[in-house]
């Protein structure tokens, strides 16, 4: 809740999921996705607990974070119409992606056959009929429980073409580690 969504009428931060799991945990935790309770919006929280010097608990606080924006930041990324960027959690569900459809799908849901393995490896994989080259990154500065990684799943062919066409395979490693 903030000033420009105020938190519905007897709303109680302290009987939140989030609340409970940070505070029982004593430790920063990050949510997996979830209606707001005041917008409505899917969003994840961030929630760290906070204390006194002798160690008792005098509260959680906690931050929202828009799984639009995220995906509206993720869209960003210019990978020059070879391929996309997504959000993975540490399961391989699907938190953000330029296809709404795809977003709460695992990678095993989305991917033909066996999924790419959540690795900062290149992996050939297919999606839709179509090769693809997927490489994961995990995101840094998370709780280490999130286990979040931003995917990039470009053309293979695409890809390959252009390193055909004497741009190197050079090119064709900067393209993958792009994220």
């Amino acid at each position: 809740a903030s000033a420009l969504h105020p938190s519905p009428p007897g709303y109680q931060g302290r009987g939140r999921p989030w609340y409970r799991e940070a505070a029982a945990q004593r430790a920063p935790i990050l949510t997996a996705p979830y209606a707001d309770a005041a917008t409505g919006e899917m969003v994840v929280t961030l929630a760290v607990p906070f204390g006194n010097n002798n160690g008792k608990l005098l509260g959680v606080t906690g931050a929202d974070l828009s799984m639009n924006a995220l995906s509206t930041m993720l869209n960003k990324l210019d990978l020059h119409g070879r391929g996309y960027a997504f959000l993975v959690d540490r399961h391989g569900r699907v938190l953000a992606h330029p296809d709404p459809r795809q977003v709460g799908r695992t990678l095993k849901q989305i991917f033909d056959g066996a999924p790419p393995a959540l690795l900062r490896e290149i992996h050939d994989a297919s999606e839709g009929g179509k090769a693809r080259l997927v490489r994961f990154e995990p995101v840094m500065g998370l709780p280490a429980s999130a286990g979040w990684r931003v995917g990039v799943s470009m053309d293979r062919t695409l890809v390959y073409a252009e390193a055909n066409a004497g741009r190197s395979m050079a090119a064709l490693y900067t393209a993958l580690l792009m994220i």
